[in-house]
């Protein structure tokens, strides 16, 4: 599990992406209040959250499991963080 913590320095959070191939099965944990479920901006299954106007700082917890690796061993798990400006 991994634990991190989105600071947007006193700008607003806009979105998180979980980008993750099909090696790596992923689940988000987060604070519910803080994330938009207005229209399809956020999709769980997908590894994407949209926040809430407002919100600068937020807690976010990613339980991976491994699902198969490559001939190499190499298994990828990357995040993308936006902010609004």
């Amino acid at each position: 599990m991994l634990f991190l913590l989105l600071d947007g320095n006193g700008a607003e959070l806009k979105t998180f992406k979980l980008q993750n191939d099909e090696a790596v099965k992923a689940e988000l944990r987060y604070e519910k209040a803080e994330v938009s479920t207005e229209g399809n901006l956020t999709d769980e299954e997908k590894g994407q959250l949209r926040f809430k106007d407002g919100v600068t700082q937020t807690r976010v917890m990613v339980k991976a499991t491994i699902e198969h690796v490559d001939k190499n061993g190499d298994v990828k798990l990357a995040f993308l963080s936006f902010l609004q400006g």
